[in-house]
């Protein structure tokens, strides 16, 4: 985020853009995390439940928005925006999926990317260290995208590569 900003607005004000675009990231993240679930309770139709459960998160919101905007400024803004999306994540796929296991892979991956920040944050741009940590993420994300993919799908993708390869057996 830093070099982006800091090559499109340049001067200082990139330092706190790229704060708050941080913590934005993640919101918009979560807020991906929860639209699927949330599409479904509405094909449902079930779009009463998606409603009230925004309505109910409502005073919640408008309290952290001000709590979080007057300690930290935009960054508490963004923060606020996050933590919202993060229970809209939590909320709809509890609803959608019908038990509290149900947004673990989310949590997962949401943990992911807040070491990913954080590591963006530690480590200066395009250091070894930098890729060093990239790499391993990356490598951690597709385990977790084989080991929480569809059956049907790793078995389709098992064929394949077999049909491809004989020698490559994947587990």
């Amino acid at each position: 985020m830093d070099p982006f900003l800091k090559l499109w607005i340049g001067g200082d004000f990139h330092v706190m853009a790229s704060e708050v675009g941080r913590i934005a990231l993640f919101g918009f993240w979560a807020n991906g995390v929860a639209y699927v679930p949330f599409a479904q309770i509405e094909a449902r139709g079930h779009a009463r439940r998606a409603a009230v459960v925004h309505l109910l998160e409502l005073p919640f919101y408008l309290i952290s928005l001000f709590v979080l905007m007057r300690a930290f400024g935009l960054a508490g803004a963004a923060g606020a925006f996050a933590l919202r999306c993060a229970a809209d994540a939590v909320v709809f796929n509890t609803i959608c999926l019908g038990r509290f296991a149900a947004w673990r892979e989310p949590l997962v991956l949401g943990g992911l990317l807040l070491m990913a920040l954080l590591c963006a944050d530690i480590f200066p741009t395009f250091g070894w260290a930098w890729f060093l940590s990239f790499g391993a993420m990356l490598a951690i994300v597709c385990a977790g995208c084989w080991m929480f993919a569809p059956s049907e799908l790793s078995a389709v993708v098992r064929h394949n590569m077999s049909r491809m390869n004989p020698a490559l057996r994947l587990p």
